[in-house]
C-alpha cells in the first residue's frame, strides 16, 4: 500500500518602514499557515496526483476526478478518489488562467486563478469535482500543473 504524506504551507510577509528625524519606524504584516496531510484512514487513504498539460483561451476539461481515469501512485497502481472527496489542490499556469471545479451538474464549487506561474491553492473539501481551465486574454496559451489531494 502506498504511504502518502504532504504539507501545504503559505507564508506572507511584508515590511513597511520609514525614517525621519533620527526615528525609524517598522511595521511588519504577516500571515502564515501550514497544514499537514497524512494517511488518516485505512478505509479512505490519502491520495495525490499531478496533472500537467497545455491550455489556451478555449475552456477545456482537465480532469473528472470522479471517473475511473487512472492516475498512477509511486508503486505504479491506479489512483482513484474512491472516497469521493478532494481535500485541496494547488494550481500553477505559465500565463494567466482560471481553474474551476464543477460538480456533476456544472455548478461552480470553487475557482482559483494563477498569474505568471504563481501558485494558487484551494483547500476546500469538494465532492468529486470536474476540473476545467481557460487562459485569460485573447491569444494566451500556456502550461499548467495541478496537484490534487484527497480520498
Amino acid at each position: 500500500m502506498s504511504s502518502v504524506r504532504g504539507r501545504v504551507s503559505v507564508d506572507v510577509q511584508f515590511a513597511d518602514s520609514t525614517s525621519s528625524d533620527s526615528v525609524q519606524s517598522l511595521k511588519t504584516i504577516t500571515l502564515q499557515n501550514a497544514t499537514e496531510h497524512t494517511n488518516e484512514s485505512a478505509l479512505y487513504p490519502l491520495k495525490v496526483v499531478m496533472l500537467t498539460g497545455t491550455a489556451g483561451t478555449t475552456d477545456i476539461l482537465v480532469a473528472n476526478l470522479g471517473s475511473t481515469t487512472p492516475y498512477k501512485n509511486a508503486a505504479g497502481a491506479n489512483v482513484i478518489f474512491s472516497g469521493g472527496y478532494v481535500d485541496g489542490l494547488a494550481f500553477s499556469f505559465s500565463g494567466d488562467a482560471t481553474l474551476r471545479g464543477l460538480d456533476d451538474i456544472d455548478s461552480v464549487l470553487f475557482r482559483v486563478t494563477s498569474r505568471a506561474g504563481r501558485i494558487a491553492v484551494d483547500q476546500g473539501r469538494h465532492f468529486l469535482p470536474v476540473l476545467r481551465i481557460a487562459a485569460a486574454g485573447t491569444s494566451s496559451t500556456g502550461t499548467y500543473r495541478i496537484v490534487v489531494w484527497g480520498q
